[in-house]
Parts: structure tokens; C-alpha cells; sequence
């Protein structure tokens, strides 16, 4: 995920193709990461998430990822990945500035909650 400032838009990129920008734990904390840096900035004055994948907007969540963490017994780490992404998508809906998704291809999943 990349962001840039382009004008008065704090632009959001997913460009993971090689998942179909599925979110995965470092995404979701770099996503609200990028989200306290377009609140704090007082030049932005709304959000724009894109995808730079042709025909994809994003699978939802990284279930690959998901299932390693479960292999590897480790239940907090999954814990934290659903409650991150449910926290992020309560963030997105209750913004007070303007939210705007790009969606031009698959939009599946846990990434509905951003995607519309």
C-alpha cells in the first residue's frame, strides 16, 4: 500500500497484485497508519483508495496469512487481524472527511467494509 498527497486528496494505493491486494496484518496497520496522518494533516480534505491492479480493488482478507499464523498456534496475532480489520472499517465510515473508493474490478470480502 503506498500514499501520497496529490492536492487537497490524501491518495491510498493498494498495489499488491501477486494477492489481489488481499489485506494482510501489515497492510491493515499500515492503512491506519496512513489514516492518522490524512486526519492530523489539515491540507488534506478527503481520501481516495484506489488500486493500481487492473480489474482487481482486493480479495478481502489474506487468508494465507490468516492460516500461517494458525499454524503456527498463534491465536492472539489472528485476534488482532479481525479486530484490526473491523476497527479500520469502523474508522473509514465514521471519518469526518470524505472517503472515496475507486472500486474497478473484485471487491470481496473484508475489503466491502472500505470498498463501499
Amino acid at each position: 500500500m503506498a500514499y501520497e498527497k496529490v492536492g487537497p486528496a490524501g491518495v491510498l494505493t493498494l498495489n499488491k497484485p501477486t494477492t489481489l491486494n488481499s489485506f494482510d496484518s501489515l497492510i491493515i496497520k499500515a492503512f491506519h497508519a496512513y489514516i492518522d496522518q490524512a486526519t492530523a494533516d489539515t491540507e488534506i480534505t478527503h481520501l481516495i483508495l484506489k488500486s493500481d491492479v487492473p480489474s482487481v480493488f482486493s480479495a478481502g482478507g489474506d487468508l494465507k496469512d490468516i492460516y500461517q499464523h494458525y499454524q503456527r498456534s498463534n491465536q492472539s496475532e489472528i485476534a488482532s487481524f479481525f479486530k484490526n480489520s473491523y476497527d479500520l472499517n469502523l474508522r473509514v465510515n465514521q471519518m469526518e472527511k470524505p472517503f472515496i473508493s475507486l472500486v474497478d474490478g473484485i471487491c470481496m470480502g473484508g475489503c466491502n467494509g472500505v470498498g463501499t
